[in-house]
């Protein structure tokens, strides 16, 4: 109870003192504000590219099918063939899917554009659990219907139909062929890939008529990996007899290159990975030189902050020399940081929305400035709060070395003088009572 008093008193305190020094108290959290900003910004995407999983129904059980040469070359679009084989029956799978993308000439009422359209298979939005936002989704009967249907991203739909929930069922054209609209999926919803937001979903008519495509699985609950494995291995085995006769004018050695491939099913709770994954790198070299400018940051922070704390002395002096204690001392300055550090990191925050826009625009393509948005997750906030502890500890502490330097500074005659013969508590031993002048 005396703590959590002494820390209220402390914080009315601190408010005090910076409200007396605004030019520095500026400074000081404007410099932090761009260092916690511009980590959080670049923590944003690489949380997006390596952190974040699907927004669908339990992510963990998806996998992604990919198949491995016999060179080690590891390639996620499959054979039709084989993902016609995967869907047959499948014991350890109870979903599957196959998409594809591609971009199309898109015309309603004489509006035309050139827009990102995925296809996909019967199985996608029942496999993943995602639902419609309005009207419905594709389903395995619009799969084999001669009609063309397509579902609509919230974004699109907000951005080229005004959130017109009458769009439903209205007609447009892709690539010159009417398609009628059933219905928008939920906001959440960005796709299978993080950093790729399809504008619009239509049914894979006839998988075969692609020689290769992405394909998606879900394990049943009682399936283990090394099962699925194995009942993929097996699909591919057939699916490979049925692709042999098709290869027989191939080199021998491509033909052996093909027909020796085995199945791999990788963890697909983040999707391909394939737009992302790019810049992987680059965000990591960036978080590392932000990193290196917010230590700068800080230690430039410590040393105005103990030019300040130095400014103070006199105070700090005669409140040494009336008692209080180091730890009290301490506790203070701390206080003082701390509410330095949470005005920065919120400021930081807000910085970090126009910082990561910045980083989008400047490092990604089209696709991935339409898909990446700042969010304000669970993870930046962890982030986010950690660098301004982090920061906390790093000129936060330096005041704890000020009564040293103050020693020396209150051990000259001229501060005695000024303290009216006020001996500091650190002086106050035998010898100082046998000194020739008291």
């Amino acid at each position: 109870m005396i703590f959590l008093r002494d820390c209220v008193r402390d914080l009315r305190y601190a408010l005090r003192q910076f409200a007396s020094t605004p030019t520095v108290t500026a400074v000081a959290v404007l410099t932090l504000a761009i260092g916690i900003g511009a980590n959080a910004a670049i923590f944003s995407l690489l949380d997006t590219a390596l952190l974040q999983t699907l927004p669908v129904r339990d992510p963990g059980s998806l996998r992604t099918v990919e198949v491995v040469t016999r060179s080690g070359v590891r390639m996620s679009n499959i054979p039709s063939e084989f993902f016609n084989e995967l869907r047959k029956v499948p014991r350890s799978f109870s979903g599957v899917f196959a998409f594809w993308r591609d971009r199309m000439n898109f015309d309603a009422s004489g509006d035309s554009d050139r827009v990102l359209v995925q296809q996909v298979s019967g199985g996608n939005y029942s496999t993943l659990g995602v639902p419609s936002f309005i009207g419905r989704t594709i389903d395995e009967q619009d799969e084999k219907n001669d009609q063309r249907v397509a579902v609509l991203s919230y974004s699109f739909w907000a951005r080229r139909f005004n959130s017109n929930p009458l769009i439903v069922g209205k007609t447009v054209n892709l690539n010159g062929i009417p398609t009628e609209v059933i219905g928008v999926t939920p906001p959440a919803f960005f796709g299978t890939d993080q950093g790729v937001s399809p504008d619009i979903t239509i049914p894979l008519d006839h998988p075969g008529q692609l020689a290769n495509v992405w394909t998606t699985v879900r394990l049943k609950a009682s399936v283990s990996d090394k099962q699925a494995q194995a009942e993929a291995d097996v699909a591919l085995q057939r699916a490979l007899e049925l692709m042999r006769p098709g290869l027989a004018n191939y080199r021998e050695s491509d033909r052996e290159e093909v027909l020796t491939q085995r199945a791999l099913l990788a963890r697909g709770d983040r999707g391909l990975g394939l737009e992302l994954g790019s810049y992987t790198d680059s965000l990591q070299i960036l978080m590392l030189l932000s990193g290196a400018v917010l230590l700068i940051a800080c230690v430039n922070i410590a040393n105005v902050l103990l030019a300040r704390f130095t400014a103070r002395a006199y105070e700090i002096g005669v409140r040494l020399t009336l008692g209080a204690s180091r730890r009290r001392l301490v506790q203070q300055f701390l206080v003082e940081s701390a509410l330095l550090s949470a005005m920065a990191a919120a400021a930081g925050l807000v910085l970090a929305f126009w910082m990561q826009r910045a980083l989008v625009l400047l490092l990604m393509d089209d696709e991935a400035r339409q898909a990446i948005q700042f969010t304000l997750n669970a993870h930046v906030l962890a982030f986010s709060g950690g660098a301004a502890i982090a920061t906390l500890l790093l000129f936060g502490l330096c005041p704890r070395y000020v009564p040293r330097r103050l020693r020396r500074w209150l051990s000259c005659g001229k501060t005695r003088m000024e303290l009216a013969g006020r001996v500091p508590f650190w002086r106050r031993d035998s010898s100082w009572s046998r000194s020739p002048h008291h």
